[in-house]
């Protein structure tokens, strides 16, 4: 963004056509940055990798890791929110509930039912079998917020419940459903709960470290199946069904982003439950101090 500012575009802008000649710049940027997290990930994993002699201060790296992805997420939405907008303007192409990237009648139901079937077809094609989706709760519940991050959000969630499920039922003929409920309220209230063993107590703050992972290879494991979350489809912006242990503590990340909470509770030997909270991006609160505050927990120091 930096170099985009300061070496390739004139300010301010004034008309039409630099406001074209802008986007355009803009989207070649987003669309060359896509793999940034990609790349990290594998880097972080091998620094965990490091022996105690090497007094890697994984607190201060877990907080920069925030930080950095924060910051991203923060430039990203700006920029997607833009393009949104101009393809509405110059294009035509604006819909009818959206304003720019933000959708006011985004569905948990219909977005849990989506990310779902994506998983389940990778499951498939790892595992042979999947287990079943079942939604409870208000399943016609809708409120404002940004569908591409919660996309990122549950689909990090399902892949984490589809391979403990997997594994923690090999032996038996069925799987258990995961089950997600639907709580409208003061702010939405989405819950994923599966039967897929839990964690043990003394992992529990573990799992919110970047680069920390409990997956352990298996015959099961295809190195290089790469699936993009939303389309299927084999891309360059590609994740990992079992990846370097970035899914759940950048899916909190995320959530944070937008005022909202993201926390786990975990019986172990049984399953565990991720409770996602999510306030309407238009609510007071957010828009005078919740993405702020979000973003001033995560600094480092």
């Amino acid at each position: 963004f930096h170099r985009l500012i300061s070496e390739e575009m004139s300010f301010p802008i004034e008309t039409i056509e630099d406001e074209i000649r802008w986007t355009t710049k803009l989207s070649k940027m987003l669309k060359s940055n896509q793999n940034a997290i990609s790349r990290l990930s594998p880097g972080i994993a091998e620094v965990r990798m490091l022996p105690d002699s090497a007094n890697i201060d994984f607190e201060y790296l877990d907080r920069f890791i925030s930080r950095f992805i924060a910051q991203r997420l923060a430039r990203r939405t700006m920029a997607s929110f833009h393009q949104a907008l101009h393809l509405a303007y110059h294009h035509k192409e604006s819909r009818e509930g959206w304003l720019g990237c933000f959708h006011q009648k985004c569905s948990p139901a219909r977005m849990a039912q989506q990310c779902f079937s994506v998983v389940s077809d990778i499951a498939l094609q790892l595992y042979g079998r999947s287990p079943r989706l079942k939604i409870t709760g208000d399943k016609e519940a809708t409120f404002t917020y940004y569908p591409i991050l919660l996309e990122n959000v549950l689909y990090e969630l399902f892949k984490n419940s589809m391979r403990a499920v997997h594994e923690h039922h090999l032996q038996d003929e069925t799987l258990p459903d995961i089950i997600v409920k639907i709580c409208p309220g003061e702010e939405m209230t989405v819950i994923v709960s599966d039967r897929g063993g839990g964690i043990p107590a003394g992992l529990l703050d573990d799992v919110w470290g970047y680069g920390y992972s409990t997956h352990t290879p298996s015959e099961f494991d295809v190195d290089h199946y790469r699936v993009n979350f939303r389309s299927g489809e084999e891309t360059d912006e590609t994740l990992r069904f079992a990846g370097y242990g970035f899914g759940l503590p950048m899916a909190r990340n995320f959530i944070q982003y937008l005022g909202g909470h993201l926390h786990l509770k975990s019986l172990p030997g049984h399953g565990t439950d991720v409770y996602i909270h999510m306030p309407s991006v238009y609510d007071s609160t957010i828009a005078t101090k919740g993405v702020y505050t979000a973003r001033r927990r995560q600094d480092p120091g």
